[in-house]
């Protein structure tokens, strides 16, 4: 069709029919598939992907270099706890620093 030849309102109109239908027949093939996948056993929507996991973040040579100081259960348990302080947005410094403080009042005692 030739948008000369037909008034503007009546090209717009003509448009948002053909958006209304694409539409309609973009539900109606999703229906069709979710009835073929019932009828062939599977589940009527494909599963969701799993979100990739979060590559654990390296920590710092500072920290390590504390964490060394320790048998593995009890550096394991704080390198839980330095990685879950670091998850809810403590800097890597801060947690350097309040280690720092817990090992020395703890080794005056």
């Amino acid at each position: 069709m030739k948008a000369w030849l037909v008034s503007g309102r009546a090209y717009r109109l003509l448009l948002d029919e053909r958006d209304r239908l694409r539409h309609q027949n973009d539900g109606l093939i999703e229906t069709y598939k979710r009835i073929q996948r019932v009828r062939s056993g599977m589940r009527e929507t494909p599963p969701t992907p799993r979100p990739e996991a979060q590559r654990p973040v390296t920590l710092p040579t500072e920290i390590k270099e504390l964490l060394s100081g320790f048998r593995k259960p009890v550096a394991d348990t704080i390198e839980r706890q330095v990685r879950s302080m670091h998850a809810n947005g403590t800097p890597f410094e801060e947690i350097h620093k309040v280690l720092e403080k817990q090992l020395l009042t703890e080794e005056v005692n």
